[in-house]
């Protein structure tokens, strides 16, 4: 499957919206034979949670509610992936990265600094790391992306360049700040590549000093 940035020309688009739905009319460029699209509609598609706001009885009825161990059991359990049973340690680790903040304390220097869980899942096949990855971003609450490591690269992860263009086409990572990246088969991915997302991974931005520059950083 090929992919393809596209120039698309609207008025007024919202500021701060990573996922819009656009209606348009499709036409080809005269002048570059590409094909492009003249948009009349577009609607942002702002995901619900990033709205919320939890206050001190939200707070409060949280820890009632899970103070019952028995019943924390079956929580986690039905939460991610109900199909997949006896994996609660896993799904509680994946809750744990889902609600960790994005900020954290930085001990050394005081206040805050970008940062959050990450998780890793070891283990054989077939024992539901893959489920529940798919259930948390497509299949059922579609928070953020699934990546294959057999199949992605450090590029699709951070960056890309069209150089025909001279734009700067941001991977999954940037692309879901804020959100839930999920990459299956990481161990795939060669480690020279994951070498250079190190420092992506520790300042939370990535930058680009190529025929291109450009750069992008987790938001605040």
């Amino acid at each position: 499957m090929a992919s393809k940035t596209w120039k698309i020309y609207y008025l007024g688009i919202p500021k701060n919206e990573k996922r819009i739905q656009v209606e348009a009319y499709v036409v080809k460029n005269p002048s570059t034979n590409e094909i492009e699209f003249i948009s009349y509609k577009i609607e942002p598609l702002e995901d619900e949670f990033l709205a919320i706001k939890i206050t001190k009885e939200d707070h409060q009825t949280f820890k009632k509610y899970f103070s019952d161990d028995k019943l924390f059991s079956i929580i986690v359990e039905n939460q991610i992936a109900p199909h997949i049973v006896g994996r609660n340690f896993a799904k509680l680790s994946a809750l744990l990265t889902l609600h960790s903040p994005y900020k954290i304390p930085d001990i050394f220097n005081s206040g805050l600094k970008r940062g959050s869980i990450r998780t890793a899942w070891c283990g054989d096949t077939k024992t539901g790391k893959s489920e529940m990855g798919k259930d948390i971003t497509y299949s059922h609450y579609k928070i953020g992306e699934l990546i294959f490591g057999e199949t992605s690269s450090r590029a699709g992860l951070t960056y890309t360049i069209d150089t025909e263009n001279r734009a700067i086409i941001w991977g999954a990572l940037p692309t879901n700040d804020r959100k839930f990246v999920f990459i299956d088969g990481i161990h795939s991915i060669p480690s020279e590549e994951m070498e250079q997302m190190r420092e992506v991974l520790e300042q939370d931005t990535v930058k680009v000093s190529r025929s291109v520059s450009g750069e992008k950083a987790s938001e605040s």
